[in-house]
């Protein structure tokens, strides 16, 4: 009996695509070093800073975002009620709230906005336009920065800067205990 229902689940699971945001919070999105250690490669990456309404209003029909609700630790809290015994699609569609934006307490620090689409083509990815949505792009510690230290100098920067000339591109670095941004 089950095994129909999981099948068929993880088929309409397979119909949605997700894009996941930091925000900012507590810190700002950008000065968050377990980001920068996940997700950023390791601070040799980039993180692109969007307007989120121009982002929003570019959004394909059938999209769901939101921000992401944190609860307590994920064995207490873990709603296991969430029990597919219904048509899976509307299953999905009845509690999207609960299957894509609720995650652990543990992942907090991440002040995570996440877009959610379904589309009725899984192998076919989804494209969101951010045309007029890009604000900035913030470079940390560019692996070809040279000896001197200085972000502006490295092949990343200079690459960056022809790809985007209109667009700022910043350098995140600490002053004393904080994290700041720098133009050049």
């Amino acid at each position: 009996m089950y095994g129909g229902v999981i099948e068929e689940s993880s088929k309409e699971l397979r119909h949605y695509q997700q894009m996941s945001f930091t925000m900012n919070g507590k810190r700002d999105g950008f000065a968050i070093p377990a980001m920068w250690g996940h997700y950023g490669d390791k601070g040799t990456g980039v993180c692109l800073i969007f307007d989120k309404a121009v982002l929003l209003a570019n959004l394909p029909h059938q999209s769901y975002c939101n921000k992401i609700t944190y609860f307590g630790d994920y064995c207490s809290d873990f709603d296991s009620s969430i029990i597919c015994d219904e048509d899976p699609k509307k299953f999905f569609k009845k509690n999207i709230d609960e299957i894509f934006f609720k995650k652990s307490e543990d992942w907090s620090y991440e002040q995570e906005f996440r877009i959610v689409h379904r589309t009725d083509h899984p192998d076919i990815p989804v494209y969101i336009s951010i045309k007029n949505a890009l604000n900035a792009v913030v470079i940390h510690a560019p692996k070809g920065t040279p000896d001197d230290g200085c972000v502006f100098n490295s092949p990343e920067y200079i690459a960056l800067k022809n790809m985007i000339p209109n667009i700022s591109i910043l350098s995140l670095g600490k002053l004393l205990t904080d994290l700041s941004l720098s133009d050049s």
